[in-house]
């Protein structure tokens, strides 16, 4: 008796283990098993006959096998989620256009940037930026400046006006103008 209670609990993990291992096939046969009962049962619902739609429906019960690479002609379209703090009614923002081989001036913020000297004697005034490493730019009204689609608008006597593109609340682009002022320092 002091054996078999000393076996037991050996034979129940032997046990155990064994139902384990067989649980997936277990698994696939119960799941094969619906997959056909339903082929079975769909076209006795409709008469016993079996159109083409009854087996596009069994089609789709069978299980997908995915496709290792869509075929050349098809695209995937990329899947876009939505903010979940941003109200429905918002615009979803657009692809903003490549921003490739940017001037120097163009990877700075405005902040970042200072005006060091203008030139106002001329037919086209020009300023001299100076970013934060130190080194100087010399701008002219047009010159792209700003990491937010920025250009020179206006150069007065003692400031520079760069009108720049940014988004609102709603989402939608809109322009101001940044006046960047000659420091007197």
């Amino acid at each position: 008796m002091a054996q078999d209670s000393a076996q037991l609990p050996a034979q129940k993990t032997k046990d155990a283990v064994e139902k384990f291992s067989n649980a997936p096939a277990t698994v696939g046969k119960v799941f094969q098993d619906m997959t056909d009962a339903a082929k079975n049962k769909r076209p006795q619902g409709l008469g016993g006959k079996a159109g083409p739609e009854d087996k596009a429906i069994a089609g789709e019960l069978e299980p997908k096998i995915k496709k290792d690479a869509a075929p050349a002609g098809e695209h995937a379209a990329p899947q876009i989620t939505r903010d979940p703090f941003r109200p429905m009614n918002l615009r979803t923002k657009t692809a903003p256009r490549a921003r490739e081989n940017l001037s120097p001036l163009e990877r700075f913020e405005l902040g970042q940037l200072k005006i060091v000297g203008i030139i106002w004697d001329l037919k086209e005034p020009r300023a001299l930026i100076e970013d934060t490493a130190g080194l100087g730019y010399v701008v002219k009204v047009g010159t792209p400046m700003g990491s937010n689609d920025g250009t020179v608008k206006v150069i007065r006597r003692n400031e520079v006006i760069v009108e720049e593109f940014y988004e609102d609340a709603r989402g939608e682009k809109r322009k101001r103008d940044v006046s960047m002022r000659l420091s007197t320092e």
